[in-house]
């Protein structure tokens, strides 16, 4: 078994990168050997902060002979009347460096084609040119030159080992060659480069010198020291886990004491200080903070584990020395002091400050709670003028993740109703919880001000960019409008938060109605609807999302059912005839004949339309109607009266959907 081994070793490259660089270099060098036609077995990319490292098993010792076709100019190009070759053909010859050529047929065209033996090659010989197109084909989300305009590259290379089982693999990259040696741990390991016998001796070559190289390991054993410090039932966040794995290459967890005066701080604040600044983990158990806190460190000795405790302790207890300055800062005055410092920041250009965005929100959630059936108004106004109050905060300042958490807690502080602290509190999370009808106004009119606000301002999501979140917003409205089943359309609820702005022309209105469309059609589907079913209902008469939802439910139930083709058929045909009427339908006008057939019908044209089932009738009557009856009848009148009548009944089934949308299987 043949392996292949390349490392990088580099200055400390972010931790929040690394994911994404090692998942690059997997499929760069995948797509390297299969285009130089090298078998493997695996490419395991793997590594820490300061080396990339690369482990290709079962590598084949040559590639894989093999030959290729290319397709040159149609005959009639290529070839002369005289059978010779022309400029063309001659020319294709020479760009190819062929020799020879064959006629073939394909796709009903004649072509000249070449043939181009490709022999095997010896990895050996090819390996080490491969390793340094790769390496240096990685994306860089960032990019470092070093010394004399060397570079660019993620971060200064340092050395590089290359090993293809014993024997070495000449790599260049910049002014570094390869050898076969590695380094270990910064403080722990043996200083001196590290012989590296084998491709297979690496991993415990560097376990040996303090190093854990392959990051799935390191992981590992950070979630089972958390389980074991922490308990079955302790709570730890897997971004920081996987940040931690690569900030560190030798993992130890330690466990420190947060000061008791530092207790009494919202528990909010003390985790945010605790993961966001310091990368430790606070000890939480069912959902409560406890005094202690897991630091992972990356140089811990037996030597000088009380020395990396000390020092972390001294620096989350002055973490927490500015939060308590923080909050008592913010305590001394009420939440509602906060809203004048909101008029001096800017919402967006043309749109105010973000107090302005406060006084919108306000009349938003007022209708939004009429639609909801929200009876504590003054909930809800409260709410939306103070939902951004902390964004002036010292806390929130710091530590803006707190957004919302804060504005919360001191709306509580400053005697504000449980209702509406909820409804601040509920602003800033991703989803909107509408069981609470105060919080479920408030983030809804967030929200939607913040899809219209941009819409209205040309900041329209365009691709992958989307910086003010539009879509996250729209969804968010979308997924709340869906668990309320609102009586009420799209258009009318982008109309709410449009009448909020000062925009008398309305600009992208249209634009914005088709846009939360599309996320309403997105959250259908993910929800397991058929893409042709939610586009008929999606362009129903009556299209409030209630009605939505319900004729959907009703399509997805009938859609196996006898009846639903003859429906569907019968829908299209009336409607196709039917839009081409110009007067209103006249019973009175109708021939004995055509009166037989459709008189169950005219009751029906009296009724709404709340349920497919109503239609079956109609379904059942009108494929009659048409063999019987000639609708484009030479006389106008009776023409017109036909089209009207089959206008009316199209009106009935619009109520439904389109139903041309269909798909009849």
């Amino acid at each position: 078994m043949t392996t292949y081994l390349l490392e990088i070793g580099l200055e400390e490259v972010p931790a929040r990168f690394m994911p994404g660089i090692l998942s690059d270099l997997k499929t760069r060098w995948e797509t390297a050997l299969g285009t130089h036609r090298i078998d493997f077995t695996s490419v395991e990319t793997t590594g820490t902060y300061r080396r990339l490292t690369t482990i290709i098993d079962e590598i084949a010792l040559a590639s894989r002979p093999d030959r290729t076709r290319i397709r040159g100019p149609i005959t009639s190009i290529a070839i002369g009347p005289d059978g010779s070759l022309t400029p063309a053909g001659n020319g294709f010859l020479k760009k190819n460096n062929l020799t020879t050529y064959a006629i073939e047929t394909e796709g009903g065209k004649e072509n000249i084609v070449g043939y181009i033996d490709l022999p095997a090659q010896n990895t050996i010989e090819i390996l080490g040119k491969i390793a340094t197109e790769v390496s240096l084909g990685i994306s860089l989300p960032i990019a470092m030159t070093w010394g004399i305009g060397i570079g660019p590259f993620i971060r200064p290379i340092h050395w590089i080992l290359s090993l293809l089982d014993s024997t070495h693999i000449p790599v260049q990259l910049f002014d570094i060659h390869s050898g076969t040696t590695t380094r270990g741990h910064r403080f722990l390991g043996i200083q001196d480069p590290l012989a590296v016998p084998t491709a297979k001796d690496y991993i415990d070559t560097l376990r040996q010198s303090s190093v854990t190289v392959t990051h799935t390991e390191r992981h590992d054993y950070i979630v089972s020291q958390l389980q074991i410090i922490m308990g079955p039932n302790g709570e730890w966040g897997a971004d920081l886990v996987e940040e931690v794995t690569f900030l560190t290459e030798y993992p130890i967890a330690l466990v420190g004491e947060i000061d008791p005066i530092y207790m009494n701080l919202p528990q909010e604040a003390i985790i945010e200080c605790i993961q966001k600044n310091q990368k430790y983990f606070p000890v939480i158990q069912e959902g409560k903070l406890t005094s202690r806190y897991i630091v992972i460190a990356d140089s811990v000795s037996d030597a000088n584990k009380a020395t990396i405790l000390h020092g972390n302790h001294s620096v989350i207890r002055a973490r927490l020395e500015d939060v308590r300055y923080f909050w008592e800062e913010d305590l001394k005055s009420p939440l509602a002091a906060n809203l004048d410092k909101l008029k001096s920041i800017v919402y967006q250009k043309g749109l105010g400050s973000v107090w302005d965005k406060t006084q919108r929100i306000m009349v938003i959630a007022k209708e939004i709670a009429t639609l909801i059936d929200c009876k504590d108004t003054h909930s809800v106004t409260r709410g939306a003028a103070l939902c951004k109050a902390d964004l002036v905060s010292q806390m929130v300042l710091e530590m803006p993740t707190l957004q919302g958490v804060m504005g919360g807690i001191y709306a509580q502080k400053s005697g504000e109703s449980a209702a509406v602290a909820d409804a601040i509190s509920s602003v800033y999370k991703p989803e909107i919880n509408t069981e609470n009808a105060v919080s479920t106004a408030v983030a809804m009119a967030d929200r939607l001000d913040t899809v219209v606000s941009c819409f209205a301002n040309g900041l329209v999501p365009t691709g992958s960019q989307d910086p003010w979140g539009v879509r996250r917003a729209a969804l968010a409205v979308v997924r709340a409008a869906r668990d309320l089943r609102l009586t009420i359309s799209l258009s009318d609820l982008v109309r709410i938060g449009y009448s909020a702005l000062d925009k008398p022309d309305n600009p992208n209105q249209t634009k914005c109605i088709d846009f939360m469309t599309d996320r309403l059609k997105y959250v259908l589907e993910t929800d397991g609807a058929m893409n042709d079913l939610v586009l008929c209902v999606l362009e129903s008469a009556t299209p409030t999302i209630d009605n939505i939802l319900t004729f959907l439910t009703q399509l997805e139930a009938n859609k196996s059912t006898p009846e639903f083709k003859v429906i569907v058929e019968t829908a299209i045909r009336i409607k196709r005839l039917g839009t081409a009427a110009t007067t209103d339908f006249n019973p009175t006008l109708l021939t004995s004949e055509e009166h037989e057939i459709i008189s169950p019908l005219l009751p029906f044209l009296e009724i709404e339309i709340v349920d497919l089932d109503q239609l079956i009738p109609v379904a059942e009557i009108m494929p009659r109607y048409f063999d019987k009856i000639l609708v484009m009848d030479l006389d106008m009148t009776i023409r017109n009266n036909r089209l009207g009548l089959l206008r009316n009944l199209n009106i009935k089934f619009a109520k439904i959907g389109n139903f041309e949308r269909i798909l009849l299987i």
